[in-house]
């Protein structure tokens, strides 16, 4: 059986589970499906003139994980974060919120990322 992964921000407790998006969770899924676009979006670093400019306000997440720790985590990883992370009300899963910004920031229907809830 083939592992499910995660995407970690080990410094916040927060991460986004393919799952919880209908995407697949396997690790060469998430290297090819929508769920990767998380990255660039809570990874985006732009301060000063230029900060809004491509993107607009009015969104909470963007560059939210800039500077942090932030690995892809398998569920049989020795170190137990995959099972901590989805297990613990300590942590929190942010993938539905951080596609709903995501979406209305890429517009076009087609392109965006379907959320089950």
């Amino acid at each position: 059986m083939e592992q499910r992964y995660i995407i970690v921000n080990l410094d916040k407790k927060e991460f986004v589970d393919p799952c919880s998006l209908d995407q697949g969770a396997q690790f060469w899924e998430i290297a090819v499906n929508r769920v990767s676009a998380v990255l660039p979006f809570l990874l985006r670093q732009c301060t000063g003139y230029a900060a809004s400019m491509d993107i607009g306000d009015n969104h909470n997440h963007v560059g939210r994980w800039v500077g942090d720790r932030v690995v892809v985590v398998g569920e049989y990883d020795e170190s137990g974060i995959y099972n901590l992370a989805r297990m613990s009300p300590v942590w929190k899963d942010i993938g539905c919120d951080v596609f709903l910004e995501l979406n209305a920031f890429i517009g076009v229907e087609d392109l965006q990322i379907r959320l089950i809830r």
